[in-house]
C-alpha cells in the first residue's frame, strides 16, 4: 500500500474487503452525527439542571429576601422613633408625639 491511503482502506484491504471513499465518508458522517446527538443530550441535561436551580432561587430565595428587606425597613422606622417615644413621661404623651402608628401591610402571597 502507498502512503496516501487511509488506515481504514488498509484495514479493509487486509480483510479482503475494499471500501471506497463513499463508504468512508458515510462512516465519518455517521460518527459525527452520533457524537453531535450525544453532545446535544448532555447539553440538554446540563441546561435542565441550571433551569431547576434558577427556578428554585427565584421561587424561594428572592421572596424571602424581599420580605427580610421589608422587615428591616420597619425595624429602622421603629428604631428611629424610639428616642422621641422615650422622651415622653406618660403614655398619653407618647401617643401625641408618635401620632397614628401605621399597621404593617400583610402580603397575600402564599
Amino acid at each position: 500500500m502507498s502512503d496516501t491511503t487511509s488506515p481504514l482502506l488498509e484495514l479493509a484491504a487486509k480483510r479482503g474487503r475494499r471500501f471506497g471513499i463513499k463508504a468512508e465518508l458515510l462512516i465519518v458522517c455517521g460518527a459525527m452525527t452520533v457524537m453531535t446527538i450525544i453532545a446535544s443530550l448532555i447539553a440538554w441535561l446540563a441546561f435542565s439542571e441550571i433551569d431547576h436551580a434558577v427556578s428554585r432561587i427565584t421561587v424561594s430565595t428572592v421572596p424571602s429576601i424581599s420580605r427580610a428587606h421589608a422587615i428591616a425597613a420597619e425595624v429602622a422606622e421603629i428604631t428611629a422613633s424610639a428616642p422621641v417615644l422615650m422622651a415622653s413621661a406618660t403614655q398619653d404623651g407618647r401617643r401625641k408625639r408618635a401620632g397614628p402608628w401605621p399597621r404593617p401591610k400583610r402580603n397575600s402571597a402564599p
